[in-house]
């Protein structure tokens, strides 16, 4: 399911369980409508369905009813035929479609009509599938019951009517109403074309509402108020028009189902079974299309019947797919291998009281639902399990004793008690008339762990790894627990370095342990570099160790192999000794370093325009900080604009600092140019300016009454007046370098 209707689906579940008691055993609850104006609404839904889509409900007609009996409908039909329509009567089975383009006409809908009979006065399943407009099949009890077209459009159906309202057991079309007189169950809208496999895997079954593909699914099973909630994630939830009656449900519908729909029935059987429960059908009459059992894995709301017996959970129930009413099969229920005592038989879910019908149980007609009877309860506890300690036996034995019972254990046994000398899981079933108690035991033997050795402690160079272990291969290490000075639990230990090794061997009777020791010979090296160094203006520094044995090996990060080396720049220095067996290391930092000479960031400048540059100097030292007049600390700096910068070098032993400052100098222009003549000789042809003198510069060019007639931002001497006419006019100049000036001009062609 898409997360999102995921979340929608959970917090609708909710809003069931707090505003609706749910009656969820086995068919729950049913409607039931009186055919003249009572119905369910579901609001303004369902307009984009389209082909494919499945609709199927259980309905039971009134065997009065005379009329056509709208199940579901899609859509509102006035004034157009539009949406699809399901619909019975006691002689036919249809659904058509709606092109939303007239009606009253069968040039304006499709479908398909089957011809039927038997279907009233019984609970049956109805079903459509519709595939494409040529291609819809129908069925009841999951039989294909064909039909033929009806309609004669040939247009795709149309669905998109904001403000219609889907209902159930109710159409209104061509000023004519048709409700539904009976009662209706677990009606289910499929946006997909089920198989048929998955019409009767689906029927007798409860769904959860979120099965893939289901947009639609109302079981009724609430038991008061005038709401039908659908339990899909797009929630279309119902309300009741006319009061329509809510009653218990006769449909064959639990939790689980198993079905086989067959020709020949000739020794034949179905049978299912729910962990120790198992029932099964046989001696099949009638020649029926399919036979289809459900489970119900609760016991039953109505118990009239059956309190005396204390039944258990689950009952089962038999339902026969067809539309004759003379085929009968007989039923045996068994527990645990054991034949039940006693069937009691109700025939469907409406029923308030349950009835003896033997075991096995013989000519049962057309369906029934079934809760077997064991009889009196065996009483059988073989007690909380064993565990003994340096025992060779033990005795484990059932509580109850009765000649009339039989025993069994696991061991092949047949007595009250047995004598085990091993460890293990042992059951025993008793068995009292038809019922039948089981209980298991585990039984845990043990003996006190054997003393053992770890071998001796040794000192020993080089290390050799070795493997030590309490116990060689040969010994049963069936329910011991290892611990290592580590914590590790496995049965032997892999020593890889020098230490004290230990291990404590218990089980439930007791505990045995020993410990062993590898060591070095000799003392330990006593290594230390001390701390850190730093020095300025010094170009070397000596390294040496207090040790100073000739028996020991030294190495040094630098390769030298000298008890001290020199250090003669920066950097980590390390220092390994070893005597053959230990190894000691010791590391120390070492600085060496200058005070930072005088910076130089070059002379100072009175310049414009300025160009951007990047500020840097030499430094040979590696270990220096810089910062700038504005707080950064790279070693450079980008100039962009005027003004002084200066930038400090600091290290350990000193620091040194460089400035320089950039300044915009005066500067005006002179001799202005005043008149052009642009008359395409090379003498004043184009306004001009020595840019490069001033950098870069606009130009604005006004008219006498002040409007612009030319105008650039980075004026390149390019510009004639040859598009404006002779005359004076008026400009302004404005650089980076100098302040705006303002003259006249006279243009003369």
């Amino acid at each position: 399911m898409n997360p999102k209707n995921l979340i929608t689906f959970s917090f609708y579940l909710l809003s069931v369980c707090l505003h609706a008691q749910v009656d969820n055993i086995g068919s729950g609850r049913a409607i039931k409508f009186n055919g003249a104006g009572s119905y369910i609404r579901l609001g303004d839904t369902y307009h984009d369905v389209n082909l494919p889509f499945t609709v199927s409900a259980w309905i039971y007609l009134d065997p009065s009813n005379s009329t056509p009996s709208a199940i579901f409908v899609s859509n509102d039909n006035t004034p157009t035929y539009r949406g699809f329509w399901f619909f019975i009567s006691g002689s036919q089975l249809w659904c058509e479609f709606g092109d939303g383009t007239g009606a009253s006409l069968s040039t304006y809908r499709r479908g398909k009509m089957a011809s039927v009979s038997n279907v009233l006065g019984r609970w049956i399943n109805v079903c459509a599938v519709m595939k494409a407009p040529y291609d819809i099949q129908l069925y009841i009890n999951g039989i294909n019951v064909g039909g033929n077209s009806s309609g004669d459009s040939s247009r795709p159906m149309a669905s998109s009517y904001p403000g219609d309202t889907p209902k159930i057991g109710h159409f209104l079309s061509n000023n004519v109403t048709y409700g539904f007189n009976g009662l209706m169950d677990e009606v289910r809208l499929w946006k997909r074309a089920l198989t048929e496999n998955e019409v009767r895997t689906s029927m007798c079954v409860r769904l959860a509402g979120n099965e893939s593909d289901l947009i639609g699914y109302w079981n009724f099973d609430e038991t008061t108020g005038n709401i039908v909630y659908d339990k899909t994630a797009g929630a279309h939830h119902g309300t009741f028009v006319g009061n329509p009656v809510r009653v218990f449900s006769g449909a064959p519908v639990g939790d689980k189902s198993t079905f086989r729909y067959l020709s020949n029935w000739t020794n034949v059987t179905v049978s299912q079974t729910e962990n120790q429960d198992n029932v099964v059908v046989s001696n099949i009459q009638g020649n029926p299309e399919g036979i289809q059992i459900y489970e119900v894995s609760s016991l039953p709301n109505q118990m009239n019947g059956l309190s005396a017996i204390s039944p258990t959970a689950p009952y089962f129930g038999v339902f026969v797919a067809s539309l004759d009413n003379n085929n009968v099969f007989d039923l045996e229920y068994n527990y645990n291998g054991i034949e039940a005592c006693n069937i009691l038989k109700r025939n469907d879910n409406s029923g308030t009281s349950w009835v003896s019908v033997g075991s096995p149980a013989y000519r049962i007609l057309q369906r029934g639902e079934f809760v077997k009877s064991l009889g009196k309860k065996v009483r059988l506890d073989l007690g909380p399990d064993l565990s003994v300690c340096n025992q060779n036996s033990v005795v484990i034995a059932s509580d109850t004793t009765n000649a009339g019972f039989g025993y069994l254990w696991n061991t092949g046994q047949t007595t009250p008690a047995i004598t085990v000398s091993s460890s293990g899981k042992y059951w025993l079933r008793i068995v009292g008339g038809c019922n039948v108690a089981v209980d298991t035991i585990n039984v845990k033997m043990s003996f006190t762990p054997v003393a053992f050795s770890l071998g001796n402690d040794e000192l020993i160079c080089p290390f050799v790894k070795r493997r030590i272990q309490p116990y060689n291969g040969s010994t049963n290490l069936e329910g011991l627990d290892f611990t290592w000075q580590d914590g590790s639990k496995k049965s032997y230990f892999d020593v890889l370095s020098y230490g004290k090794y230990w291990v404590s061997v218990k089980n439930s009777c007791g505990e045995v342990r020993d410990s062993v020791s590898f060591q070095m010979p000799g003392k330990e090296i006593n290594l230390d570099l001390g701390p850190d160094k730093a020095t300025c203006d010094q170009r070397s520094l000596p390294l040496s160790t207090n040790v100073t044995d000739d028996t020991y090996t030294y190495l040094w990060s630098t390769g030298a192999t000298s008890p001290g080396i020199v250090a003669t720049k920066s950097g980590k220095y390390w220092l390994k000794i070893t005597d053959g067996c230990r190894i000691k290391q010791d590391t120390i930092s070492v600085k060496i370093s200058s005070q930072p000479t005088s910076i130089d960031l070059g002379e100072s400048e009175m310049v414009c325009p300025l160009v951007p540059r990047i500020l840097q100097f030499d430094y040979t030292l590696d270990d220096l900080s810089f910062t700038w007049q504005d707080g950064s600390i790279q070693p450079d700096f980008n100039m962009t604009e005027y003004g002084e910068y200066w930038v400090v070098a600091k290290n350990s032993c000193g620091e040194a600092k460089g400035s320089i400052s950039f300044v915009k100098p005066p500067m005006e222009i002179k001799n202005l140019p005043n008149v052009i003549t642009p008359n395409g000789d090379t003498y004043n042809q184009f306004l001009y300016f020595d840019t490069k003198k001033y950098g870069s510069v606009s130009l604005l060019v006004l008219n006498r009454w002040g409007e612009s007639v030319f105008y650039s931002s980075d004026y390149k001497n390019d510009w004639d007046g040859k598009d404006i006419s002779s005359g004076t006019y008026f400009y302004t100049l404005r650089g980076e370098c100098f302040n705006d000036v303002k003259s006249s001009l006279s243009i003369l062609k």
